[in-house]
């Protein structure tokens, strides 16, 4: 892959962090949370009896309400980021226009277009688009359940379910395991 290039800005030099405070997040937040609710259904399944059998089903809700609100969190730190790296170069390589409030309410094709304008390269030239995308579609799936990005999770990834949604006209159960999603009818 060749590299891309463009002018840099003060925006750029501000990314160094970014990715740093993501690993961050996900090895001393999400993981030992998880851990932590693994242990507790561990815990039930051990003790067994009447009472672990319904709570059990209880504790996997807890877990898949867990893996949704971690990933809002993830996409939201993403996206917060990105659109701070955009009005930053829309600052700086136009600061006649003002187009921070602009950037700020652009939905996801509008963030899109501001990067190509600005950067003179499409977010989709970038190996890691599509998982960025899907990303996108899971933030706005979890915060508004059916819609475009609903359908549209669905489209790029029908295995992956979001917790017990509707997307689209059928009702889907999600569970969430360390091997990924999976579906159940």
């Amino acid at each position: 892959m060749e590299p891309f290039r463009w002018r840099n800005c003060y925006a750029d030099v501000q990314t160094y962090r970014h990715a740093r405070t993501i690993q961050t997040y996900f090895d001393d937040v999400i993981i030992p949370a998880l851990d932590t609710l693994d242990c507790k259904t561990e815990e039930l399944e051990q003790r067994g009896g009447a009472w672990a059998t319904f709570a059990k089903p209880d504790m996997q809700d807890v877990i898949r309400e867990t893996k949704l609100a971690f990933s809002l969190a993830i996409q939201s730190i993403w996206e917060r980021k990105l659109r701070g790296y955009i009005a930053g170069c829309a600052r700086e390589l136009y600061p006649v226009e003002d187009l921070q409030i602009r950037i700020e309410r652009a939905d996801w094709e509008g963030l899109q277009k501001y990067f190509a304008k600005l950067r003179g390269i499409e977010l989709r030239d970038f190996p890691s688009f599509m998982i960025l995308d899907i990303l996108q579609h899971l933030g706005n799936a979890a915060r508004h359940g059916d819609g475009k990005s609903a359908g549209r999770l669905v489209e790029q990834c029908p295995d992956f379910c979001v917790s017990a949604c509707k997307f689209g006209s059928d009702a889907l159960s999600m569970t969430f395991d360390h091997d990924g999603p999976t579906r159940r009818a």
